[in-house]
């Protein structure tokens, strides 16, 4: 598994901050810079880091989120007190050639089976208070991006997807 840096998107993409932006959005630059021949960092290369140029909490507005090098990818020192972060010429990245917007869950389920996980807008109100199982909470609106990655249906019958969240590896099933 391959982790993009959500990072390098909120420095450099233009598309969204940590206090919103758009399903669609990151896709359409990660596009737009694979036709150069660049492609979004690995997460090792530039670690969420949970801030963006507005953010005011805690240490974010004390540094540097615009796009430059060494916030594209970097390599940083772990040995204080002269630990230094140097910008990275080369480094693991990727790149896209094709993405779209679908609806619906038999297009879905299309999707994922042939070109695996799926971007999905939630209410991530109910998300906060998971802890397992078939999640069934109603939300009020779309608030948030996670990952399909499939489907299944319980024992009584009750359809869900299998879904990723962007806070961590944390999986689960909503119905």
């Amino acid at each position: 598994e391959i982790d993009l840096s959500v990072q390098h998107i909120l420095n450099c993409g233009d598309v969204g901050s940590c206090h919103g932006g758009s399903v669609d959005g990151p896709y359409q630059w990660i596009s737009s810079i694979s036709k150069t021949g660049a492609g979004i960092a690995y997460d090792t290369a530039n670690p969420y880091m949970a801030c963006s140029s507005e953010s005011q909490e805690g240490f974010c507005p004390h540094a540097d989120w615009t796009c430059k090098a060494e916030n594209v990818a970097r390599t940083c020192s772990t040995f204080p007190p002269s630990g230094f972060c140097a910008a990275l010429d080369k480094y693991p990245n990727a790149t896209i050639s094709d993405y779209g917007s679908i609806s619906g869950a038999a297009a879905m389920q299309k999707e994922i089976l042939n070109r695996g996980p799926i971007s999905c807008g939630v209410d991530a109100v109910p998300l906060l208070k998971y802890q397992g199982g078939i999640m069934t909470d109603p939300g009020s609106g779309v608030d948030h991006v996670i990952s399909i990655v499939g489907w299944g249906t319980s024992e009584q019958q009750v359809p869900y997807w299998i879904a990723r969240n962007s806070w961590g590896e944390h999986w689960g099933e909503m119905g």
